[in-house]
């Protein structure tokens, strides 16, 4: 309606200034027609800058994701690729389900709608969870009343994509994040270390599989640790 209004208030500038004869009743139409002109026109910059009549919604919903080396390992494995440089926004593989073959990729920014790839951020963090889950915070605009749609809809703003924030969050002590060079090496790395760990040490290789029968998590803890170790000194 508002574009309605502009151009009424155009028409009536020229009218009142250009076709009424009387001066005082010219002045008069022509000054609030003016007024009309401009005062819209203002409203519909600050609907353009400030989203004015529109308010914000948030949506958030989290799921459970899984290991992207499936269930033969015996730790999760979640498997990140940059986006650009030193930008901390990530592509993440890990499986949708415990029974989906093959892990997928996710995230991946869309090349036709650049709009949505800028506003969505993907990161993932490690802490004392039990289960890795996927976090999805959503905010769109929305219209704040009817009036407000009446007034100034005309470029489909409606559910207008302000962010997406991705997190996903994996248990510390039994997932690994890793790119997918160092996820196919992590079989060669294990094994190293298996080998190490039982020539350095052969009783605590003994008490390590003693353990692995009675608290296998505690040894995956274990193996996690090491292979974390074991990655840093690689770079």
């Amino acid at each position: 309606m508002i574009i309605v209004i502009i151009i009424l208030a155009t028409v009536a500038v020229f009218a009142s200034w250009m076709l009424v004869e009387k001066p005082v009743l010219r002045c008069l139409a022509g000054s609030l027609s003016l007024f009309v002109f401009v005062g819209s026109i203002a409203m519909l910059t600050n609907h353009f800058v400030n989203h004015t009549g529109m308010s914000v919604k948030t949506s958030e919903k989290t799921k459970e994701i899984y290991s992207a080396a499936g269930a033969d390992s015996p730790f999760g494995l979640l498997i990140k690729k940059e986006v650009g440089s030193d930008s901390n926004n990530y592509v993440l593989a890990y499986r949708d389900k415990p029974s989906d073959k093959d892990a997928t990729a996710h995230f991946i920014p869309k090349t036709d709608e650049p709009t949505e790839a800028v506003k969505q951020r993907v990161t993932y963090k490690e802490a004392d969870v039990d289960k890795a889950t996927v976090t999805t915070i959503t905010k769109r605009y929305t219209w704040k009343s009817d009036f407000a749609k009446l007034l100034y809809a005309f470029g489909g703003e409606d559910g207008e994509l302000i962010s997406r924030e991705v997190t996903a969050t994996v248990p510390k002590d039994t997932w690994l994040v890793v790119t997918k060079n160092q996820a196919d090496k992590l079989p060669d790395i294990a094994k190293k270390l298996q080998d190490e760990n039982a020539k350095a040490n052969p009783k605590a290789a003994a008490a390590l599989q003693k353990l692995a029968k009675e608290n296998p998590q505690a040894v995956v803890a274990k193996q996690v640790e090491d292979l974390k170790t074991a990655l840093k000194e690689e770079k």
